[in-house]
C-alpha cells in the first residue's frame, strides 16, 4: 500500500487471490501502509477504495479517472483465475478491461475509451475519460 500510495493519486485495492483468509481483511492490511506525504491515511472513498470485486474495482477506476489519466491494473493479467478458499474462479483481466472498454465507448462523458494492452504482469489503460463539455 505504502509504494501504491506514494505514486498513484488514487489506489483501488481488489482481491487477488485471497485463498483462506478474510479477502477484505487483506485489503485492509495492505490499506493500512496507504499514507500521504505526511504521513496521513488517505482518505476512503476519496483516494483510496477497497473493491474485493476485481471487475467492480475496474469499472470504478475507470469511472474515476480524468483526461489523459492512466488506470494500472496490477497483478493478474497473467493469469486466468483468482482463487478463493472455496473455489477457483476464472477471471482474464484483459478481458474484463476490454469488456469496460467497449461498454465505455458509448457513455458520452468518455472522449477517448480506454486502450488496453497487456505489460507483462500488468494491464495498462490509457486516456480514460474526457471533459463531458468536450463532447458536447
Amino acid at each position: 500500500g505504502q509504494i501504491a500510495a506514494k505514486y498513484c493519486d488514487t489506489v483501488i485495492l481488489a482481491d487477488e487471490d485471497p485463498r483462506g483468509e478474510d479477502s477484505v481483511e487483506l485489503l485492509e492490511m495492505i490499506a493500512s501502509g496507504c499514507k500521504d506525504e505526511n504521513g496521513n491515511f488517505l482518505k476512503r472513498e476519496e483516494r483510496l477504495y477497497i473493491i474485493p470485486d476485481r471487475k467492480k474495482a475496474i469499472r470504478k477506476a475507470f469511472s474515476l479517472c480524468q483526461k489523459d489519466d492512466i488506470v494500472l491494473l496490477v497483478g493478474k493479467a497473467h493469469e486466468n483465475s483468482i482463487i478463493y478458499k472455496d473455489y477457483v474462479m476464472p477471471y482474464d483481466e484483459i478481458s474484463e478491461a476490454e469488456k469496460i472498454k467497449t461498454a465505455n465507448n458509448g457513455d458520452k462523458t468518455m472522449k477517448e475509451a480506454p486502450s488496453v494492452s497487456p505489460k507483462s504482469s500488468e494491464c495498462v489503460a490509457k486516456k480514460c475519460c474526457g471533459n463531458a463539455a468536450a463532447n458536447n
